[in-house]
């Protein structure tokens, strides 16, 4: 996948680039601060929430990263938490952890997209960024991806007690893995268009 291979690149940049010394300088770099705070914020808020809701446990490394934006959410050590222990998934009746599950992934989905405009802001403002704001975005993306995990999972214990879940559990995670798909796709585009600036200024 581009986001992830362009934002482990990044990483080891040693610099980023800047905006060139015009006049409206500062200006410019007010905005554009503003913007990559903003973006930073977000993403951060949204990794907070996901950590203190018990979406997810903790911050994946870029091995971890990698893995989980490449190939899925398959090995041991990206496990999702203990959300399924959380809300009971296989002692609470199967119809309240359906309803948090319903009521979780949307929370999920709609922080999510929070940080995904925030992206398309800084994309459609045509003003340079930095490798952190790619990183930042892509934790949001792999955060929402274990939470998707984390739902799905305590999902399906309930749903074997019950004969199945309900459809509006089926639709809310439908709707996460929308936005998530769709937070991917402003990833790419995000990294892809700073491959081009760094290239420009190297």
């Amino acid at each position: 996948m581009r986001s992830v291979a362009l934002g482990l690149c990044v990483i080891g940049l040693a610099g980023c680039a800047t905006v060139s010394m015009v006049p409206g300088q500062a200006t410019v770099e007010t905005n554009l601060s503003v913007q990559q705070s903003a973006l930073r914020t977000s993403s951060d808020a949204f990794y907070e929430t996901a950590r203190e809701s018990g979406w997810v446990e903790k911050s994946t490394g870029l091995a971890g990263l990698a893995r989980i934006l490449m190939h899925g959410q398959d090995e041991a050590e990206d496990a999702p938490s203990d959300y399924s222990e959380r809300v009971g998934a296989e002692t609470e009746p199967p119809a309240n952890v359906f309803s948090r599950v319903v009521t979780d992934s949307e929370a999920a989905r709609e922080g999510l997209s929070d940080v995904a405009e925030q992206a398309v802001t800084v994309l459609n403002s045509e003003l340079e960024y930095g490798r952190s704001d790619i990183v930042s975005f892509e934790r949001s993306l792999v955060t929402a991806q274990k939470a998707h995990r984390s739902f799905s999972r305590a999902a399906d214990l309930a749903a074997t007690r019950n004969g199945g879940a309900p459809e509006t559990v089926d639709a809310a995670l439908a709707r996460l893995a929308t936005e998530i798909d769709e937070a991917r796709r402003v990833a790419d585009q995000l990294a892809d268009r700073y491959a081009s600036i760094d290239v420009a200024v190297s």
